[in-house]
């Protein structure tokens, strides 16, 4: 059935303000008994300059406001670093968007606890592979650890590793979507997603330290509820000696489980940053966060709570009010409710695929005979593993639309031509008709 968007629109909003349950910003028990420290991880931290209040500036105190009380109870601090810290670095690229902060956006992460982030992510060769040596360089210098990226797979495949509490904690990051430029790549690049040779690492890992946290950046922004396979991911993590999972990339909160020994956070929203307008079109709640506060101890987790947070105009956090507070708590409790549901997560994975190549293939269609270099550029898109996992999935639902994007893949433009898109829009537009709700938008 097809749904007007003002309908769609209405019943998001209406859905989104109804349910109300503040219980997660209360301890939650977890497995383990004796607790040394507490660990904070906040979700994307965008430090450019686009804030508007020049938050590079204003310091940890500045970004996080009403919050630092929080940060600094706690004893050690994470987070994905969304914008890369460079003086320098011209875009890589036409297509997109190209996020990047001046060095001086580290004062983020000094003054408070240990800080330990993530660079694997979709924009961390937004500006080459210059920018992203150099941003790594400034992080070190400032004492803040990085996970996630290097100059060679080793270094970035590599766990940063910090001791808090008296315990060891190993992290590691993984993206699963970035700017592809073989030559870039050659010199700096971000740890790729390969769920194989993740999980061998984790396993890896946790021999060496006492806890193991994961940081993956995959998925699709503005999507409530993970594919189901993401979910499945994740809880491998747990599996494999993962104690905390933490995924970005939503840019919206979703929803957290404690699995086996382990807690999973499957999206925790935009820490800080920009809202500018495509943020504030993707979703309601692109301004709605959640830091994540966990116990720890050497034999593993004790406890967690949530932290509702906004994010203000000048891209700083701040603090909702109390009912406001309460419905995205509510929103959270019923989006983790649904994590059982694998009907539920294998609906949202078809049609977010269907979506996605059809997207794929208009872009290809609206680039072709037009932008010869902006058609290479989503061609080589293609080559990332979530595109990879995107045509795998294409095989089943529409085999001729994989096809076709395999072969613009592997042979460029030249495997385009007139009609390729509209000889096969059919098929595609009734895997997920333009008029039903997306599954994302309701919590």
């Amino acid at each position: 059935m097809r749904v007007p968007w003002r309908v769609q629109t209405w019943w998001r909003d209406r859905s989104l303000a109804r349910w109300r349950d503040a219980r997660l910003a209360s301890w939650q028990p977890l497995a383990g008994t004796v607790e040394t420290g507490r660990l904070l991880a906040l979700g994307d931290c965008n430090l450019a300059d686009e804030t508007g209040a020049e938050a590079a500036g204003r310091g940890r105190a500045g970004i996080l406001g009403p919050l630092l009380r929080v940060a600094d109870a706690c004893t050690l601090v994470t987070a994905n670093l969304e914008s890369m810290l460079a003086a320098h670095g011209g875009r890589n690229g036409k297509t997109g968007s190209f996020l990047r902060a001046r060095p001086d956006a580290v004062r983020a992460f000094e003054g408070g606890p240990p800080a330990v982030v993530t660079c694997a992510n979709n924009h961390c060769m937004d500006h080459g592979a210059a920018a992203l040596l150099e941003c790594l360089s400034h992080l070190d210098r400032h004492g803040v650890r990085a996970a996630g990226a290097g100059a060679t797979p080793a270094e970035a495949d590599a766990a940063a590793v910090a001791v808090a509490g008296g315990v060891r904690i190993g992290f590691l990051g993984r993206c699963d979507d970035f700017r592809m430029q073989p030559g870039e790549l050659a010199r700096a690049t971000p740890a790729r997603l390969d769920p194989d040779a993740l999980l061998a690492a984790v396993a890896a890992l946790e021999r060496e330290v006492d806890l193991v946290v994961v940081h993956l950046h995959m998925g699709y922004e503005f999507e409530l509820h993970p594919l189901l396979h993401h979910r499945d991911l994740a809880r491998a993590c747990a599996r494999a000696g993962a104690d905390l999972v933490l995924v970005h990339h939503a840019h919206v909160p979703m929803g957290v489980e404690p699995w086996g020994r382990g807690l999973i956070a499957h999206g925790l929203g935009n820490a800080c940053g920009p809202m500018d307008r495509y943020m504030r079109d993707g979703h309601p709640w692109t301004d709605r966060s959640c830091l994540l506060e966990v116990g720890f101890g050497p034999k593993g987790l004790t406890r967690y709570r949530l932290h509702p947070t906004r994010t203000d105009a000048s891209g700083c956090m701040a603090l909702p009010d109390p009912p406001e507070a309460a419905r995205l708590l509510g929103g959270i409790a019923r989006m983790s409710r649904r994590l059982a549901d694998d009907r539920l997560l294998a609906r949202i994975t078809q049609a977010r695929f269907g979506r996605e190549g059809r997207g794929h293939l208009l872009a290809l269609a609206q680039a072709h005979g037009r932008d010869a270099d902006a058609f290479g550029e989503i061609a080589a898109s293609l080559c990332a593993p979530r595109q990879e996992t995107l045509l795998a999935h294409l095989d089943g639902l529409a085999p001729d639309a994989a096809r076709l994007l395999r072969r613009v893949r592997d042979e460029g433009i030249s495997a385009w031509h007139e009609g390729s898109f509209e000889a096969i829009r059919a098929p595609l537009d009734a895997l997920d008709p333009p008029g039903r709700l997306p599954p994302g938008s309701v919590p």
